[in-house]
């Protein structure tokens, strides 16, 4: 919140600007487990959406990320304290977890985040604001129910 406040005195100052928030698809989709961790995701997506109408008036559009599962370095730290294989077992379950549930059967990357904080960033978006962006391969979505034809 206090680099959204510095970062719009700066842009109200000098004709607008765009601000791009990172959330997660955590925020957007309920779940068990990481209760605490999904409200402050959705308070982040509430606060995007708040501070979009609030500096309109400046031209600053505000808007939201809202990542699904990307395999980063980071996931490896939830399996410390496994031995190599163990954890390379452990990457491989998730990975394919990962492509299972979502309709886009990839892995995401960290380069599909990043081309969308360019498209915020950009003049492209200059009529976007208050929007959250999931880039999740459809997970959002939802899965696909296959229909049973009937004869």
């Amino acid at each position: 919140m206090a680099g959204t406040r510095d970062a719009a005195r700066h842009m109200a100052a000098h004709g607008g600007g765009s601000i791009v928030n990172m959330t997660s698809i955590g925020g957007i989709q309920a779940g068990g487990g990481v209760m605490t961790y999904r409200a402050s995701k959705a308070a982040v997506i509430q606060f995007t959406k708040s501070a979009a109408i609030e500096l309109a008036h400046y031209e600053i559009r505000v808007n939201a990320i809202a990542p699904g599962n990307i395999p980063t370095p980071l996931l490896a730290t939830s399996a410390a304290g496994m031995d190599r294989e163990r954890i390379e077992q452990y990457e491989a379950a998730i990975r394919q977890t990962m492509r299972d549930d979502r309709p886009l059967k990839r892995e995401g990357t960290p380069e599909d985040i990043a081309e969308a904080a360019l498209y915020f960033a950009s003049e492209r978006s200059r009529y976007v604001t208050g929007t959250v962006l999931p880039v999740d391969g459809g997970t959002v979505a939802g899965k696909a129910i296959r229909s049973q034809r009937r004869t």
